[in-house]
């Protein structure tokens, strides 16, 4: 029996196997099917340049915000309970600052004024604006889910307080 090559696979099963991933909200698996092969990243739509709410991660929740600023995160999926720990190297250079509902994190520059910044986890993609993150103490609380099961908290001080 040959044996087929799997970057010959055709387009449209590839892509196939990409809208399953993002149908059931795997961005993490739908970036490591687009890392394969060149054949597989033309075969299906880049995260950065399409305007799908698809890539737009939902049900995840960072569980580990105070973490080292090199340590792999680790992200539960609300309606799964699927655990991924994801290693975020762009954090080394930016204050976490917060989770939000939508699942992008929160940061703020180290350097003052600490412009924020809007990252998307399983894209890398980056958001960045003019505008310093708030100097005042803040606190949040969001519920998950369609029952309030899980609360997470958040809170944060000044960017030059000991413990941000």
């Amino acid at each position: 029996m040959a044996q087929g090559c799997w970057s010959s696979l055709p387009a449209d099963l590839v892509n196939r196997v990409a809208d399953c991933l993002l149908v059931t909200n795997d961005l993490d698996y739908y970036m490591d099917l687009r890392a394969v092969c060149h054949g597989w990243r033309s075969s299906t739509a880049d995260s950065k340049t399409s305007h799908d709410v698809h890539f737009h991660p939902t049900r995840w929740i960072v569980l580990d915000e105070l973490s080292g600023e090199s340590d792999p995160r680790l992200f539960v999926n609300a309606t799964s309970g699927r655990f991924l720990r994801r290693r975020l190297p762009l954090l080394r250079d930016y204050h976490f600052v917060t989770s939000t509902t939508g699942d992008f994190l929160v940061l703020a520059d180290r350097e003052p004024l600490h412009a924020a910044r809007v990252l998307n986890a399983f894209t890398g993609s980056l958001i960045r604006f003019k505008a310093p993150m708030p100097s005042e103490m803040h606190m949040a609380a969001d519920v998950v889910g369609p029952s309030p099961t899980l609360v997470v908290l958040s809170t944060w001080g000044t960017m030059s307080a000991d413990n941000l």
